[in-house]
């Protein structure tokens, strides 16, 4: 019953994304095939990304950094704003460690450019999946803030378990177009 549970979730899922695509999101998702067979995914999409004004307002700044709500003077702290988001980044077993999911963010990278001009692309990965992070950083990921109020479903003997986790976000700059066309706005509206 519980992986049922969790497949019904995880279609749910699939079809709002699906949805949003053809309501006109802004999204781009990339595939690497192999010898015709898809061996990797991944997903890059506007949405509204940070930690928010309504996450942090039953603290005040103090209490936060004291709950462990590091970064809180980042640029993805307060109130939500668009942002390029990388999701859903798999890759086969038999074809990790060898390049696909290097080339699948690469290839989402610079997709971002389609989607608008935006200063950086950000995304999330569990704390401990030292694994992930490790990889997201030599690709030059830069930790913006952790989460310690998030939740995962995990699939145990008895059912699904909501057990609590903590997701660092990630943001990697994407270059000079982004930030000479920030640099313009900002000029524009000094000069107003």
């Amino acid at each position: 019953m519980s992986l049922l549970y969790l497949r019904l979730t995880q279609f749910s899922e699939v079809s709002e994304r699906y949805a949003e695509v053809a309501a006109g999101a802004k999204t781009r998702q990339y595939v690497a095939k192999s010898g015709g067979t898809v061996v990797g995914f991944i997903e890059v999409s506007v949405k509204s990304f940070g930690l928010g004004v309504e996450t942090v307002s039953p603290f005040n700044f103090e209490d936060s950094l004291s709950a462990g709500l590091a970064g809180l003077a980042s640029p993805e702290v307060g109130p939500q704003k668009p942002v390029p988001l990388i999701t859903n980044l798999c890759v086969s077993p038999p074809h990790r460690r060898s390049g696909v999911a290097t080339q699948l963010v690469r290839a989402a990278l610079a997709g971002c450019a389609d989607l608008g001009s935006y200063p950086a692309c950000s995304l999330q990965v569990e704390s401990d999946n030292g694994a992930a992070l490790s990889f997201y950083r030599r690709l030059g990921f830069k930790e913006a803030f952790r989460d310690p109020a998030c939740r995962r479903l995990e699939v145990k003997w008895w059912g699904i378990d909501s057990v609590r986790t903590t997701k660092v976000a990630l943001r990697k700059e994407l270059g000079v177009r982004g930030r000479v066309e920030d640099a313009v706005g900002a000029l524009g509206s000094i000069f107003r």
